[in-house]
């Protein structure tokens, strides 16, 4: 027997994750908005986007993947540093999320 996944926030996960909405940092949000605009896409990519240091962005795509408001997508392999990098997008549950 196949169990369904349940599709419906509880009232208290939606209570957290309206929490977490609301401690959100400034360049978190912009991290988040950018993924969501051009994903999937790699740390490389938003750092260029954004106009901002990569290290600046590593940390943030940390922080909201702890939240879970990033996840990993797949790997691939940079053209402009020819290294494996880890690629990011939202989550489905996230999509529809207006910040």
């Amino acid at each position: 027997m196949v169990k369904k996944k349940k599709t419906k926030m509880r009232a208290t996960s939606m209570e957290a994750f309206f929490s977490i909405l609301e401690d959100l940092g400034e360049r978190q949000l912009q991290v988040f908005k950018t993924i969501k605009e051009i994903q999937p896409c790699y740390n490389l990519q938003i750092s260029k986007h954004l106009n901002i240091p990569i290290n600046c962005v590593t940390g943030r795509v940390k922080e909201l993947r702890d939240v879970a408001m990033v996840r990993f997508h797949h790997k691939e392999i940079c053209p402009e540093t020819n290294r494996t990098v880890d690629c990011w997008i939202i989550p489905a549950w996230m999509k529809d999320v207006m910040l």
